[in-house]
């Protein structure tokens, strides 16, 4: 089949008609009807618009075929003109308009169905036309299978193609052709192909249930593997579109919602979940994850396809009722239903307009009602919209009474249960109203976020707000959301901190007061033992003065040296007391009021950013409550006290210092993770606040560096507590990215963990893990640097350990080596960090040193079974390191040197590379190194860059400093070293190049011995000028030398503090053009015994054709060619002493000449 031409032909669908079918209906021979046939298909390929009629064309000659009874030879010559395309490339044009064509006939011939494209009944059904029709579809598809196990990518894929579109448009097919083309479609779905798997998922989609049925197919089954596991991305979205929908698929449909790719994502919302119709058959808790998934996907279309979705299918279904939509959401149970309705509002702002809420309603909200109410507010208040915010919100005021309702009925309904316990337990009391607290709670925390953001102008309404709140705040006892929320609307009535500060704490103490003496009521004795240890303190603190009634003279003293050392013992001991009197006083309260208690002081000092030595409150609440609440044995009590001392050493420096190893002991000493973790968090915080300057400072409760990295080390290596593993891993991240903590051996640890497939179990890590080191890798350079220092460390470690996680991971790790390195590479890629201008990108240096640290782990491995796979896979990634000779000659030079290390492979490099896979790798990257390092020496604004490194090591004054120069000479040389790096760049080229093109046959026409002493006497004289030509190179050398001493010595009267340091970069100088001159001289002796070897070859079968008898029966004419020729071949070995490197330096002869 060939492609449409540009040129306009005569077509036969001009000439269609009756009398066009009538004559087509009278051809008398296959011939004509074949002929036909070909005119049709031709046709068909140009425009579909042409189908119709060539179809209507087509079926005329299949029926006059089945006439003729050659329907055979009719399906035969079908796949005559289908195989023609099935070469094709994917998405041409001609081939895809006859896939189209072959379709639609098979759909026009197939009588069980109608013209208008329905299922025809089985009684009206020919069976002549049934039996013709199975005949052709069975000759046709039994061909197209012959090709699903075609080498050709593209006959494989045009086979699904045809098999796709004509299983598509057949209602029925026979039961044995189904199981065969079912078993030979499921070696299709996992072709390494994605286009052939693509077109073979729609093919088994044709062969599912329809959608609702209530049982799953084998097909659908085989889908539902592919679209979780297909790797390809387009693969699967077919899946998702063609798979059948019923309670049995529809969880997995659900799953795109987390699909890595976002178009899956965003044509789940857009097009897939529209087709279920009434969003209410999708069950209710689906709806949650869905709606959570799309609202907050980090892609803003797949977030537009969300909203898309509620605006769209949810409204139409509910005839655009808010609140039955918001009923809908399950708000009490669904963190996502805000965003649902706050995206509806701004989706449709004509919605916001009409909603309305009056007093009546707003003295009887429903947990539906308050969150609308709510969210209205905050859509007006954004918007500006002060009319609706006049119309639909009462004074501040008459809100507080509000409030105050709502906390009553609140507190009524909880007496109500609470009396009615037993009876609501066995249902006996129907006539008791009460109301799940839930829905209270949920309706008074809507309440109150409205209070936050109300407008307080209102002296009046602000006061009254405010002592609403304070009462609410000290009797009722309320979970912490709505403490949360109640003293965040405190704080925002505050004059200033100081007075918020204190409000709260005067709270606290009264909660915590009548907490105590309700404790005390039923235990006689304590009040005893407290009232004496108050006696004891009055009498010290009396005694004290006394005493300093004594000393007290006219005389001016230093108040440290007017407290005599009895004085300051008492005040020491009543201190002791007094902590001990409230560590008593609070180890007499419940757990209930503790919790409580701790709970509002948490959250105030949340609210609180003021130095912890300006707000005396504060201090007064740490030594009464926190730290005694500190010695409670209950978890949770020890929780909030670890994290209100955390909040409180974010406020004082000093404070962090004293308070360190306390953090430490609970996270060391505790097997509750709960505790651990806020320990981790604790620490956290004060490090990311105060910096790696609180430790190892001098003070009593201290710790050091060595023992917070500890910390994290061992509790992220601790796989056993998993949620305290993803804490650590979260933490540790945090302060890497904040930059205040850069130890190599923590990211190491980091590295290995997110390579351990152990973190397949732990999903939060995992995670955690995923998303933070790229970030990391790509924000700045120096994170780069530091994921580079770290590779071989990192490598060593995981490769020396493979067999170990193999068996954890069951015998099959997830990932090979050469992944492992693939992701090193891409973390260390200087083109992807952010902001990155492309110029520095190529300056950079990272993935020199990544080659470094690979070559380094190639040093300690061996080329053993055991770890082929690990020293396969660096071969294979070493050409894909991305620099170029802007990175800087001296890592060039480096990193070649590092490649011909002889220590490779401890010693066995050598044998290695007779491998051609690592002997590929390691050529095509030498040469790319030769290439930088040649274009950076010819490069003016390099070499400039060199000469000025040059001049800054001549102009050190210390020996100390020039040392470290001479260091940095031997990494990139200067002056005659870069003439060694051409020199040994030429001498690698020669002998790849005589061991690449030295012939394997030489064979040279009858020469006379005269000629081959003519040729001798001319490799003679080509020998002296080349002895000449070195003298003379080597006499302009030492005059160079002379000149260079002259020079020396010059500077040396000049500067006479460096003749030491300078004499041992010379001697230096002198050592690498020594050992330059004589890797040289070995390159030019190989290359003249290579030459001269070639020669005594040429000579002696020169020697054996001559005493041949061949020889004499060669013609005058042979003889003047063959000599024409071995002049050309002396010329060319003549010039070849001089450039053996030349490809062009060898000729061979072949046999034929």
């Amino acid at each position: 089949m060939t492609k449409a031409s540009t040129k306009k032909k005569p077509s036969t669908h001009h000439k269609v008609g009756k009398r066009y079918l009538k004559s087509l209906n009278q051809l008398e021979n296959m011939a004509e009807v074949e002929k036909s046939v070909r005119e049709t298909f031709q046709e068909a390929q140009r425009t579909v618009s042409v189908h119709k009629t060539q179809v209507v064309i087509l079926k005329t000659l299949y029926e006059r075929s089945r006439e003729m009874g050659q329907l055979d030879k009719f399906s035969a010559l079908i796949c005559r003109l289908i195989n023609k395309t099935l070469p094709l490339k994917r998405n041409e044009p001609a081939a895809d308009r006859i896939v189209k064509f072959v379709s639609s006939f098979t759909t026009a011939i197939n009588p069980n169905i109608k013209r208008d494209g329905t299922v025809e009944d089985s009684d009206v059904i020919d069976l002549e036309e049934d039996e013709a029709f199975s005949e052709y579809v069975a000759v046709v598809t039994s061909h197209l299978m012959r090709g699903l196990e075609a080498a050709n990518r593209n006959v494989r894929y045009r086979v699904c193609h045809f098999l796709s579109h004509m299983m598509h448009n057949m209602p029925a097919i026979d039961k044995t052709l189904y199981e065969k083309l079912a078993r030979e479609l499921e070696a299709r779905i996992y072709d390494k192909e994605p286009s052939v798997r693509m077109k073979a998922v729609a093919t088994l989609a044709s062969m599912q249930n329809p959608d609702g049925a209530d049982c799953v197919s084998d097909a659908a089954k085989k889908l539902r593997v592919i679209m979780q596991n297909d790797a390809n991305p387009e693969v699967r979205r077919v899946c998702m579109k063609q798979i059948e929908k019923n309670r049995f698929t529809n969880r997995y449909v659900f799953e795109r919602a987390r699909d890595v790719n976002s178009v899956n994502r965003r044509l789940l919302f857009s097009q897939v979940l529209p087709r279920f119709g009434d969003f209410r058959t999708i069950d209710a808790d689906d709806r949650n994850r869905l709606l959570n998934w799309g609202l907050k996907d980090r892609d803003d279309n797949v977030r537009k396809a969300a909203v898309g979705w509620i605006t769209g299918n949810w409204m139409a279904t509910l005839k655009n009722d808010v609140l039955e939509f918001v009923e809908r959401l399950k708000v009490t149970d669904n963190a996502v239903a805000e965003v649902a309705l706050r995206d509806l509002l701004e989706a449709k702002p004509g919605v916001a307009k009409k909603l309305s809420f009056n007093a009546d309603v707003l003295k009887s909200l429903t947990s539906e009602y308050a969150l609308l109410y709510r969210v209205f507010f905050q859509y007006c208040t954004d918007h500006n919209e002060q009319n609706l915010l006049d119309e639909n919100f009462p004074e501040a005021a008459e809100f507080a009474d509000t409030l105050q309702l709502y906390f009553r009925r609140r507190r009524e309904n909880l007496v109500q249960i609470s009396t009615h316990k037993r009876e609501l337990a066995g249902d006996e009391c129907p006539n008791v109203h009460v109301v799940d607290p839930e829905e209270y709670d949920y309706v008074i925390k809507q309440l109150l976020t409205v209070a936050s953001g109300y407008d307080y102008q209102d002296e009046f309404g602000r006061s009254k707000m405010l002592t609403v709140l304070r009462a609410i705040l000290a009797r009722d006892g309320l979970n912490a959301e709505i403490v949360d929320v109640l003293v965040l609307c405190i704080r925002r009535l505050s004059i200033s901190e100081r007075d918020f500060s204190q409000m709260i704490v005067e709270i606290v103490n009264d909660m915590r007061d009548a907490a105590y003496e309700e404790a005390v009521k039923g235990k006689p004795g304590v009040d005893d033992t407290i009232g004496s240890g108050k006696q004891a303190v009055g009498e010290s603190l009396g005694s004290s003065d006394e005493d300093e009634d004594e000393n007290d003279s006219d005389e001016f003293v230093d108040a440290a040296t007017s407290m005599s050392r009895a004085s300051i013992r008492n005040a020491n001991r009543s201190r002791q007391q007094e902590l001990a009197k409230e560590t008593a006083e609070v180890g007499m309260l419940s757990v209930e009021s503790l919790v409580d208690c701790l709970t509002i002081t948490k959250r105030m000092l949340q609210l609180v950013s003021k130095p912890l030595k300006d707000n005396m409150y504060l201090a007064s609440i740490l030594q009464s409550l926190v730290r005694p609440a500190l010695q409670r044995p209950e978890v949770q009590a020890r929780v909030l006290a670890l994290s209100c001392m955390g909040l409180c050493c974010m406020l004082d420096r000093d404070l962090a210092v004293r308070n360190m190893f306390l953090c430490g002991v609970f996270i060391t000493k505790s097997d509750n993770d709960d505790l651990i973790v806020a320990g981790l968090k604790v620490i956290t915080d004060l490090l990311a606040v105060h910096g790696v300057s609180i430790l190892g400072v001098d003070v009593e409760g201290s710790i050091d560096s060595m023992a917070v990295a500890k910390l994290f080390y061992r509790t992220l290596r601790d796989s056993s507590r998993k949620t305290v593993q993803a804490v650590s891993g979260e933490a540790l991240y945090k302060l890497f990215l904040s930059g205040v903590i850069n130890d190599d051996e923590l990211f190491e640890t980091t590295l290995l963990a997110y390579f351990n497939p152990a973190i397949n179990d732990n999903e939060a890590l995992k995670q955690c893990l995923s998303f933070c080191i790229p970030v990391f890798a790509f924000s700045h350079v120096s994170h780069q640097e530091q994921i580079a220092r770290v590779v071989a460390d990192t490598l060593i470690r995981l490769f020396g350990s493979w067999d170990d996680m193999k068996d954890q991971a069951g015998g099959q790790m997830p990932f090979t080596p050469q992944n492992i390195i693939e992701q090193l590479l891409y973390w260390t890629d200087p083109y992807r960090i952010v902001g990155q201008d492309p110029e520095d990108a190529k300056k950079s240096c990272i993935q020199i040193d990544v080659g470094l640290q690979l070559l380094k782990v190639l040093e300690r491995l061996d080329s053993s079974q055991n770890q082929k796979s690990c020293v396969r896979a660096i071969f294979s990634m070493l050409p894909k390191l991305t620099f170029t000779e802007m990175a800087g000659l001296s890592k060039l030079q480096e990193l070649l040197a590092a490649l011909e290390s002889e220590t490779l492979l401890q010693g066995e490099i050598e044998e290695a590379l007779k491998n051609s896979h690592y002997r590929n790798a390691f050529a095509k990257l030498e040469l790319y190194i030769e290439a930088c390092i040649e274009k950076a020496e010819e490069d003016p604004a390099l070499a400039e860059h060199v000469k000025s490194e040059k001049v800054v090591a001549r102009d050190a004054t210390t020996a100390e400093s020039f040392s470290a120069s001479i260091d940095g000479a031997n990494e990139s040389p200067v002056g005659h070293s870069s003439f060694i790096v051409e020199e040994d760049g030429k001498k690698r080229k020669a002998e790849a190049g005589l061991e690449n093109d030295l012939p394997k046959k030489l064979k040279v026409e009858d020469e006379s011995k005269e000629e081959n002493r003519e040729e001798e006497n001319r490799e003679g004289k080509n020998k002296k000028e080349e002895s000449r030509e070195e003298e003379n190179r080597e006499e302009g050398n030492r005059e160079e030398e002379n000149r260079e001493e002259e020079n020396r010595e010059n500077y040396e009267i000049e500067n006479p503090t460096d003749v030491k340091v300078k004499e041992a970069v010379r001697e230096r100088k002198q050592e690498v053009k020594k050992d330059a001159q004589k890797r040289m001289q070995k390159v030019k002796e190989d290359a003249q015994k290579t030459i001269e070897n070639i020669h005594q070859v040429k000579i002696e079968k020169v020697q054996r054709i001559s005493t041949s008898k061949k020889a004499t029966k060669h013609s005058s004419a042979t003889r003047k060619h063959s000599s024409k020729v071995k002049k050309e071949f002396v010329q060319h070995d003549s010039s070849s002493e001089s450039d053996y490197g030349d490809d062009s330096s060898i000729i061979i002869i072949s046999d034929d000449e």
